[in-house]
């Protein structure tokens, strides 16, 4: 299995990924089909999975526009999975908050 894979099969991934695509506001700003694409497995700045917290830079793209996918995570344990707290998506012209889950 690739490391792309392995990303993808993060629970916090899929988690965010099903909520920006249920997101109208962020459909109507990207236009559809929307599309994932690698995320840069060398930026460890954007792109990493620690012990309690985790972030996420994912490039997206749909008919109309493209930009960044911010997902942020975290985890009371390490024996607990991953759950997204915030979803910023970051388009050229402007930035949406898609979900911020309460504390």
């Amino acid at each position: 299995m690739s490391y792309q894979e392995k990303v993808r099969n993060l629970p916090h991934y899929q988690e965010a990924l099903k909520i920006l695509f249920e997101h109208e506001s962020a459909k109507e700003l990207l236009g559809t089909p929307i599309k994932v694409a690698h995320i840069d497995l060398g930026d460890r700045r954007n792109n990493y999975v620690g012990k309690l917290e985790s972030k996420l830079l994912v490039p997206i793209s749909g008919a109309i526009n493209s930009g960044l996918l911010n997902i942020y995570a975290d985890r009371p344990s390490i024996e607990d999975q991953f759950k997204a707290k915030k979803i910023r998506l970051e388009l050229e012209e402007e930035s949406i908050l898609v979900y911020e889950r309460d504390s």
